[in-house]
């Protein structure tokens, strides 16, 4: 209601602005008294949370492995996705708030939710020759991201509903509990559904499509729980269209300080008369709060990589721990165990420690905390980066440089030197070696001499030259075998790093270098594969599942069979050579020569960056949650809701962005977003310096709404003129 003066009735807050946000977090036992109908929409939250971490946790995986884009698409891709999934919620506020209500919002929100996992299930089931239907999957994403969006701002400010206005800790309560069960239903899936992606095969491949299909159960167990709590809800109705007088505001205060430029206390009161003072306080609290949002995006672009670039990272990881496996889309699970674990020691430990010595008193404080130990977060994974640099066995290569594979099958050891000084190496037999070569050059050649040869080795000097390309990236393979006596040097084209890159399964190359045609059959517990090897030839990557495959081989009468043992996301190479100690019959050998070993770097290196990445959601993002809502009256709540989850979408604009735009170096990438990130923690600093919090507003069944529905007036003192 307005005042004689057109402003606002308000109480006055609880407790002094720099102690604001900092008694609750003490006071767990108030989760007694909360209202009975908040238990049903956590349950809905438990639920709904699970269903869309699912997907998200794998999603990736399925793009890159299953669709067969690439990883920038595939990354690209994703982002978008998450983008849709934050820029939704500000349609699902305007319509919670401005026609049916946030409880009819939700019901009506869920059709599409269910109907994109119906169709993201669906696509993800192979059709004729094993191809997905992508376009099933797309459009079940953009429905997805409407239903998921759109009740985001929804669920979150009905819970708030529940809680009585002037009940500031308690409401602090409830909100750090709904955060704690959107974390613990993310932390289901994202064990359990990697697990199921991996672990289960139907259609002949990885069950995508039970992957996907149970989260859309999940969610219609999240309806059930909702509408079972009906007769408990307090359900607000919705209060007139306010993103539209919000704007109309704004824009009537432009226009009002351009053609007449009063002196006012604050801008919004340009448009005083026509707008109360009691509904212009309110706008200019949300627009205080939108400044003090605008640098969220960077954090949020940072922390919406688990899922990406973080998840990359993983894959470039040895997940093979002895007694069991942790898969790189199940790290994630990392983030939302630990922030259960974060929300009670902030609460609890770190902010009463910290009170005592008057830091992070306010929630502005602690959010800005959280934004720093964003960019630390990243700065760990920047250095991590480096270490998986400097031992990966594949790099990506620039334009105009080139790459050359030496493998050696033959019984010797070889020097191996290449022209122009680019130095030379000692090959033992069965291993590899690379050579780089970083600029432009014309008929580089690789020259192999033997060295430590047993008797009967003719002490030949084999060399090869090749031409750099004008354009692209040269990645080409030598291969030293024995035959007749001598060492050969064989060249082969094809051998791209894009088809040994650790986004492939676990695989295997065969490499025949006899003269006669053999014939092979990889027995797997997948099945048995039967193919032939042209003589001097490589073929083409087969997959294999990790553990034990044996791999047999038949030429001209003569066969063996070997076992191999094969570890997550690991390249080997079969050679079948002759046979030293058998040289006046035709016999041969099969040696094992591992190209790509996964043990490298332990994935558990990971952890320090998603402990520091968690502490600072634990407390940007539920402290973020309240101070968004807190700042508003009744009127602008999911409103001022969905513009946090604006900041989430713009985030991961920006994510996607940057990665369209920077180099694939990884590292480079991981070092931009660590100066961004930082950048906008002191960003925020100095925008949050000055805020002066908002008092409590009164209840909004006191609270007159702005338009009159029976006069097209405005509630308050004043009408309009014109």
């Amino acid at each position: 209601m307005g005042d004689e003066d057109g402003s606002c009735s308000v109480k006055q807050p609880l407790v002094e602005d720099e102690e604001r946000s900092g008694v609750p977090y003490a006071g767990w036992g108030l989760i007694k008294k909360l209202p009975k109908s908040i238990w049903f929409i956590f349950g809905t939250e438990f639920c709904e949370r699970y269903s869309y971490s699912a997907v998200k946790t794998i999603l990736l995986i399925y793009l890159t492995d299953a669709l067969l884009w690439s990883e920038q698409t595939a990354t690209i891709i994703f982002h978008a996705f998450l983008f849709c999934s934050y820029l939704t919620p500000l349609f699902g506020a305007n319509l919670a708030d401005s026609w049916i209500g946030r409880y009819k919002t939700i019901l009506f929100l869920s059709v599409f939710y269910v109907a994109g996992h119906a169709l993201k299930s669906v696509g993800a089931i192979p059709m004729g020759g094993g191809e997905h239907l992508w376009q099933l999957t797309v459009f079940g994403l953009l429905l997805l991201a409407l239903g998921s969006g759109g009740i985001k701002p929804c669920v979150s400010a009905f819970g708030g509903d529940q809680v009585p206005a002037n009940h500031h800790e308690e409401r602090e309560v409830y909100y750090q509990l709904f955060y704690f069960f959107i974390n613990t239903g993310s932390l289901f899936s994202m064990v359990i559904t990697p697990m199921t992606r991996e672990k289960v095969d139907c259609f002949g491949d990885h069950c995508y499509a039970l992957a996907f299909g149970i989260p859309a159960v999940l969610f219609v167990i999240a309806i059930v729980i909702f509408v079972a709590g009906t007769p408990l809800y307090k359900i607000e109705p919705p209060h007139g269209s306010v993103v539209t007088d919000f704007y109309r505001t704004i824009k009537l205060a432009f226009h009002n300080k351009a053609e007449y430029n009063q002196p006012v206390e604050k801008f919004v009161y340009h448009a005083f008369p026509e707008y109360p003072k009691c509904w212009l306080d309110d706008v200019d609290h949300a627009l205080k709060g939108l400044l003090i949002m605008m640098p969220l995006p960077f954090f949020w672009m940072g922390f919406e990589q688990q899922g990406s670039s973080w998840l990359l990272q993983a894959r470039q990881m040895n997940g093979d721990l002895g007694y069991f496996q942790i898969y790189p889309d199940q790290m994630p699970a990392v983030n939302s165990l630990l922030v259960l674990v974060f929300l009670a020691l902030v609460a609890n430990v770190i902010y009463p420690v910290c009170r005592r010595m008057r830091l992070l008193t306010t929630q502005l404080q602690r959010m800005g905390a959280g934004m720093f130990l964003g960019g630390l977060a990243f700065l760990a994974a920047f250095l991590l980066q480096i270490q998986i640099n400097d031992k990966a066995a594949f790099a990506t290569l620039a334009d105009q440089e080139a790459s050359v594979w030496l493998i050696n099958s033959a019984p010797c050891s070889v020097r191996a030197s290449a022209s122009q000084d680019h130095g030379h190496m000692d090959i033992g037999p069965m291993e590899t070696a690379r050579f780089f070569f970083p600029e432009p050059a014309s008929g580089l050649g690789m020259r192999v001499s033997p060295v430590e040869c047993p008797p009967g080795v003719q002490s030949t000097d084999p060399e090869l030259t090749f031409e750099m390309p004008d354009l692209g990236a040269l990645e080409t393979l030598f291969v030293v075998v024995y035959m007749d006596r001598e060492l050969h040097l064989r060249q082969h084209h094809g051998f791209g790093s894009e088809q040994v890159s650790v986004k492939t399964e676990t695989g295997v190359k065969i490499y025949n270098s006899a003269e006669t045609e053999a014939i092979l059959n990889i027995a797997t517990s997948d099945g048995v594969q039967y193919f032939n090897i042209e003589p001097s030839s490589l073929t083409l990557q087969k997959p294999l599942p990790e553990g034990i495959s044996s791999i047999s081989v038949d030429i001209g009468g003569w066969s063996e069979q070997i076992e191999v043992s094969t570890k997550y996301r690991s390249l080997y190479m079969v050679t079948i050579v002759p046979d030293l100690h058998n040289q006046d019959e035709r016999s041969y050998e099969l040696k094992v020569i591992t190209i790509h070993d996964a043990d490298r770097v332990s994935i558990l290196w990971q952890l320090p960056q998603y402990i520091i990445l968690t502490l600072g959601e634990a407390m940007l993002a539920a402290t973020a949650y309240d101070f968004a809502y807190s700042e508003v009256s009744m009127r602008l709540k999911s409103m001022m809701q969905s513009l946090l989850m604006l900041a989430i979408a713009y985030g991961n604009v920006l994510a996607g962005l940057l990665f369209a735009f920077l180099p694939p170096s990884r590292l480079v990438q991981f070092g931009v977003f660590t100066l961004l990130i930082f950048g906008a923690g002191i960003l925020f600093a100095v925008v949050a310096n000055n805020h002066t919090y908002r008092g409590e507003i009164i209840p909004s069944d006191d609270y007159e709404p702005l338009r009159d529905k029976t006069t097209g007036g405005y509630g308050g003192t004043d009408t309009p003129t014109h």
